[in-house]
């Protein structure tokens, strides 16, 4: 039905999970090395010392606008929208978490939106903004997030460490305009997360 007028499938949303322990002293040992690996290879571009922020008492105003150039589809994120797409926002279980490059003074060099833990153990990013020089993998500690498969923040999540899970969400999308037309086509391109999707 949504065909005739035009609609179509541009990317698959996957759930993507980090890793943390595996059912055996070796898989575990296993996971930390590589992780560590990671780590290590992404020292230079890293985002700095991550500070830790309760969602009620912080305006995430500083990450309206995405940070830095980039060819890549990134939303600007009017604070009202967190509370417009995530059920509760901001509840006790909402973090987030600021990056910083040792300067007092200079704004905030990446954030990103935390929710969890659930009763399963596991927290979910549910926001992600940074300059697209600074490596993901600085960021994301052992977490859970959502992220076009086909894109290249879907990639990015595999080289650090991310496992790609069965859980996921085709998008579909029609362009209206030619401007429109350009980003449907470059949807290998879109920087975005779940929080993104009205649902």
């Amino acid at each position: 039905m949504l065909r005739a007028p035009g609609f179509a499938a541009v990317g698959t949303l996957r759930r993507y999970v980090l890793p943390v322990a595996g059912g055996s002293w070796l898989a575990d040992s296993a996971i930390r090395a590589f992780q560590a690996c990671v780590r290590v290879a992404n020292l230079r571009r890293s985002a700095g010392r991550p500070v830790k922020h309760a969602a009620a008492q912080f305006s995430p105003v500083c990450f309206d606008a995405p940070p830095g150039f980039s060819p890549r589809l990134r939303p600007y994120h009017d604070p009202a929208l967190y509370a417009s797409r995530l059920e509760g926002y901001p509840s006790d279980s909402d973090r987030w978490f600021t990056f910083h490059d040792g300067r007092a003074t200079a704004p905030p060099t990446a954030g990103i939106l935390v929710r969890g833990p659930e009763r399963s153990g596991v927290a979910s990013i549910e926001a992600v903004r940074r300059d697209p020089r600074l490596a993901l993998a600085s960021l994301l500690p052992r977490l859970q997030m959502w992220a076009m498969a086909e894109a290249s923040l879907g990639r990015e999540l595999r080289r650090a460490g991310f496992v790609p899970r069965r859980d996921y969400r085709s998008v579909i999308a029609v362009a209206l305009t030619a401007t429109g037309e350009a980003v449907v086509q470059g949807a290998d391109k879109w920087e975005i997360t779940r929080v993104d999707f009205d649902r």
